[in-house]
Parts: structure tokens; sequence; C-alpha cells
């Protein structure tokens, strides 16, 4: 069977150029830190926002400002826990998702299934470490 080849002297196909900005990419994942350090490896990707904040500040005004797809929080707090947290964000309309960073718990999956139930718009992930 014989193949047709482009010939050498054949115009290569031509591609328009993407134009070229001087505004940065917009993220693809808005994440909200709830008085935690964000892992190690999401920090200074491009593609990620990272907003942290205090407890007491989680209000609209902050959820309009940066529009998170994640939040992040700590299982337990001097001041609150991720109960509180998710509480606070279901009254606030949020529609995400909540990764909560425990310690060595022997059951994650059993905690994440109690958190799930205080908000069904709410998907809850209890993360080790």
């Amino acid at each position: 069977m014989w193949h047709a080849f482009p010939r050498v002297s054949d115009p290569l196909p031509q591609h328009e150029a993407a134009p070229v900005t001087d505004t940065p990419p917009q993220p693809l994942l808005a994440v909200l830190a709830i008085e935690v350090a964000p892992p190690a490896a999401l920090v200074g990707l491009p593609f990620v926002s990272l907003t942290p904040a205090r407890f007491a500040d989680l209000g609209a005004a902050l959820l309009a400002r940066c529009r998170p797809d994640e939040v992040l929080c700590p299982l337990v707090a001097p001041r609150f826990d991720a109960a509180a947290v998710i509480e606070r964000l279901a009254a606030l309309g949020f529609r995400g998702r909540v990764l909560v960073l425990a310690g060595d718990l022997p059951s994650p999956a059993a905690v994440a299934e109690e958190l799930n139930l205080i908000s069904p718009a709410i998907t809850v992930a209890v993360l080790r470490g």
C-alpha cells in the first residue's frame, strides 16, 4: 500500500498564533485556607489561587472576594472546629468541597461521613497529616 507523504517543497500548514497578553492566566482552582497552612504541593502552582483567612473573617464578603472552589480547615482548632466551618459555609450558600486537615486518625472516612451530614451541598474529605 502506497502512502503519500508531503514533498519537501509543499508549504507547511499555517496555524494562527495564540495572542500574547500581559494579563496573567486566571487560576483554575481557588482555595480558601481557614487558619491552616496549605499543603506544600499547592503552594506556588500558577493555576491555584490560595487565600489564607481567619475563622472570624469567614463571611459573605470573603467568599465573594476569593470565590473558592475548595476550603481547607483543621479538624479542631482552639476557637472552632470543622463542623463550625461547614455550618457557616452552608449558611452562606457555599457549594463546593471542604478538605479537613486532621492528625493521625484511626478512621478518617468515618469522620468525613459525619461531617458530610451537616450539608448536602458541601462535600467533605478528611485528610491525614
